[in-house]
């Protein structure tokens, strides 16, 4: 059911790619009826729309032509602009230190995108019972989104008192000087500063080889635990009945986890089929559908799956693919890699029912569970 908590908020969403921009504004627009909502396509158009109209949150990707995310949020710090950021990212994490929050940046998205974690942060930020007086981006929350994003740069700052220079490499403050200052003294000064304009240089500056390092800065969330390994158990070893137990077991599990992960593919708003399929051998595991001939479907675009991987490596592309889109005029396709093993979900959207952006958050959440 629509929530109209966040009438008279407005929410801006930056992207150089068209179809996700358009599926979030849509989830959004769905989701709540009064917000008003602005796009853009680069950070030097969002600069604009933040330039002519009061915005409470813009959500950015960081990759972008033009003028890149990073370069939009100095420039924001630079204007004074009030309007808290959230920033998506392939390399992103939702872990940020409780200081940035302080600091105007309220979420670092991973890509592809949580749509359910979106409307959340809508409603924690912006519902009219608990509104929070606007607070822009800070130099300290540009800092923490460099830091966060492992980017070597090179920040700039100009205010009455001088200049001064922040060298950033893989994401750690290494240099910092201002006047006849440097180091962590320099650093906490610019910190403490709040009427500073930013320049973000993309190329970092040459820092001296005697220059004091200043790793262990409060703004650098790197300095802190960000992963936690576990090792699995050791199977014991078992006499021949015991493992064909066990295989028959594990067959059986596997069963249920494909005819579950399908289930849920077709709960997904507007699904009119679903299959899960082994691209090496054009296996299909599983299917279900409402009158599309998916198996069909499914063997065909196994084709197109192998064809965008051989590119990837004819290309030198490293990393795995987040899933591909296939737009037709009624129908949304996706296939969606699993991130182990050849297996790819693959299903059926009728565009007029279903909502591309919650679509992929349901396939995300689905994709965290399938075991085969």
């Amino acid at each position: 059911m629509p929530y109209d908590g966040l009438a008279g908020r407005s929410v801006l969403v930056v992207d150089d790619e068209e179809v996700f921009l358009t599926s979030v504004v849509e989830g959004l627009m769905a989701e709540f009826p009064g917000l008003e909502l602005f796009t853009a396509s680069n950070g030097a158009d969002a600069l604009r729309v933040l330039q002519e109209h009061p915005v409470d949150l813009a959500i950015t990707d960081i990759s972008m032509p033009v003028m890149d995310g990073m370069e939009l949020v100095a420039a924001m710090v630079s204007q004074g602009i009030k309007t808290a950021v959230a920033v998506a990212t392939a390399f992103g994490s939702r872990a940020l230190p409780r200081g940035a929050h302080g600091h105007g940046v309220v979420a670092v998205l991973d890509k592809p995108i949580d749509f359910a974690f979106v409307l959340r942060l809508c409603r924690e930020r912006l519902d009219a019972h608990h509104r929070r007086p606007p607070t822009g981006v800070t130099l300290a929350g540009l800092l923490y989104l460099l830091t966060i994003d492992g980017r070597s740069c090179t920040i700039r700052t100009f205010c009455e008192e001088g200049t001064g220079q922040i060298s950033i490499d893989n994401g750690r403050v290494v240099h910092c000087t201002r006047a006849d200052d440097s180091g962590s003294s320099a650093l906490r000064w610019l910190l403490s500063r709040t009427d500073m304009e930013v320049e973000l240089e993309r190329r970092p500056r040459a820092v001296p080889t005697t220059a004091p390092t200043v790793a262990q800065v409060e703004t650098n969330p790197r300095n802190s635990d960000w992963t936690l390994e576990v090792t699995p158990p050791t199977l014991p070893q078992t006499n021949t009945d015991q493992r064909r137990d066990l295989n028959r077991l594990e067959e059986e599990q596997t069963m249920a986890n494909i005819d579950q992960s399908i289930t849920q593919a077709m709960n997904i708003p507007g699904c009119m089929a679903a299959a899960l399929v082994d691209y090496e051998s054009g296996m299909c595991l599983g299917s279900r559908e409402q009158g599309f001939p998916i198996e069909v479907a499914a063997a065909g675009n196994t084709e197109v799956l192998r064809a965008k991987m051989r590119v990837m490596s004819e290309l030198g592309i490293d990393g795995g693919i987040s899933d591909i889109l296939i737009t037709l005029d009624s129908q949304y396709h996706l296939i969606v890699p699993m991130r182990k093993g050849s297996l790819f979900l693959y299903i059926a959207i009728d565009r007029k029912q279903g909502n591309l952006a919650m679509a992929r958050h349901k396939l995300n959440a689905i994709q965290e569970n399938v075991s085969v």
